[in-house]
């Protein structure tokens, strides 16, 4: 068995197991050993493959068995139990899927926890050779066959936790798919997406959708304008974050072209301008922030005299100083959609601007706690109280200690927030430029370290 098995222990279980029944391998009770004849057996011919052997093993089961088997195959390595009883009820003829695995089990091709709950191929090889059982014509076919009978029997509610094993299924199949199907294989496969950009994978999350992207028809800026939105807007963040650039500026683009009103451009707007901050191209993000900013109705100044922007700091303190803690905590939150665009415009540019148009940055950062103060808080509001904390610390006002209590107020004001991606920039605002004033160095250190790895 070494010789023919190369030492393979997958191969060298199968093959005692073809020689026992072929009868070529048994134990005797008389010798009370195992008996073979070896010049019998190095004459027989078994396969040298594998896969081939146990297809052969697997060809020899009912056609229920066969089937499950099959099933398994095309969700990779294992199977859930939410996957299984879908499919129980998906089909009469799936009724027993879960008998017929817990048989695959008894034959060693599987194997599953106590509750029964996921039932996963014991080998990489054995889902090969079960995956063989469908002919390479058919998969396709199968694949999508499988995947239809999920998505027409999970309950709408359960959908999220099978998407990317039911979406998976169903891509298989697009060219069997009617027009108004693949509308809906489309929304499909953005709910995968955005699904998959919440888990932070991006792979897949581009993966999805472009394959939403590649359903919609010709016309679909006209006849499904906001999925076609929708569907542009996560495949460029998808893009950008996958580090897939052409493809990101591609389908931003797409959207700045075709979108009707300007709040739906506003997203795309503002990926476009981190896109080209990311490239190094901080002249052009700057540009597009303020021309973003202006067709929301804002006057921008192309510079600013050191006076305003005192001026503006000496008028903001005189509101700060005559708040108490807790009258800073309980300010509104921002409701206004407009209002809250502005804010994130402002904190995009103010971010910016210390890298092209360092002057306007404390300007920036003054405006964003104006419109707050006006108009409510969002997560963008501190940050913009963290930057003119920046100011009031800075050579201009060269006021550490206000700066500093100023800083303590807008970092608690951002756990009001569920705001996670801000905290590393609020920790190197806050411990890189003003707690680091007042506060030991290495405590700073080790907190701009945290932000790092948030």
């Amino acid at each position: 068995a070494l010789r023919k098995t190369k030492g393979n222990p997958l191969f060298v279980l199968e093959c005692l197991r073809s020689l026992v029944d072929r009868d070529l391998l048994h134990y005797s009770i008389r010798e009370r050993r195992w008996v073979w004849d070896t010049d019998i057996i190095s004459r027989v011919d078994i396969t040298d493959d594998v896969c081939e052997l146990l297809s052969i093993k697997m060809i020899g089961l009912v056609e229920t068995t066969q089937a499950a088997l099959k099933i398994s195959s095309c969700f990779g390595t294992s199977v859930n139990s939410t996957i299984i009883k879908t499919l129980m009820s998906a089909s009469p003829l799936l009724q027993t899927f879960q008998e017929e695995l817990d048989k695959v089990v008894d034959d060693g091709f599987m194997d599953t926890d106590d509750l029964g709950s996921t039932y996963k191929f014991v080998h990489d090889k054995v889902r090969e050779a079960a995956y063989g059982l469908i002919p390479e014509e058919d998969r396709n076919r199968f694949h999508y066959t499988v995947g239809m009978l999920l998505f027409n029997t999970i309950d709408g509610k359960n959908i999220d936790s099978i998407i990317f094993l039911m979406v998976d299924q169903i891509n298989h199949g697009t060219t069997y798919l009617s027009s108004d199907q693949r509308i809906t294989v489309a929304e499909l496969n953005y709910g995968a997406a955005s699904k998959a950009v919440e888990n932070s994978n991006f792979a897949a999350a581009f993966f999805y959708s472009n394959a939403a992207m590649k359903l919609l028809p010709e016309n679909h800026w006209e006849s499904h304008y906001d999925l076609s939105r929708k569907i542009f807007l996560v495949l460029g963040n998808a893009a950008r974050s996958y580090g897939r650039i052409a493809e990101a500026t591609s389908a931003l683009d797409e959207i700045l072209k075709h979108g009707k009103l300007l709040k739906d451009k506003l997203d795309a707007y503002y990926l476009k301008v981190a896109l080209l901050h990311a490239r190094q191209e901080t002249n052009p993000a700057y540009e597009t922030c303020i021309e973003v900013l202006q067709q929301l109705g804002e006057t921008i100044p192309s510079s600013v005299e050191p006076e305003i922007i005192v001026e503006k700091v000496d008028k903001i303190q005189s509101k700060m100083k005559r708040l108490t803690e807790s009258d800073f905590m309980n300010i509104k939150t921002m409701d206004s959609p407009y209002h809250c665009s502005l804010m994130q415009f402002y904190n995009q540019v103010c971010y910016i601007s210390y890298f092209v148009h360092t002057p306007m940055l404390n300007w920036f950062a003054c405006k964003l706690v104006e419109i707050s103060f006006e108009h409510g808080f969002s997560k963008y509001s501190a940050l913009g109280i963290l930057r003119y904390s920046m100011a009031l610390g800075g050579k201009l006002i060269d006021d550490a200690e206000e700066g500093y209590r100023v800083g303590k107020l807008a970092l608690k004001l951002l756990d009001r927030f569920d705001a996670p991606d801000l905290l590393p920039m609020a920790y190197l605002c806050y411990y890189g430029y003003i707690a680091v004033q007042i506060e030991p160095f290495q405590s700073c250190g080790d907190m701009l370290k945290r932000g790092f790895e948030i």
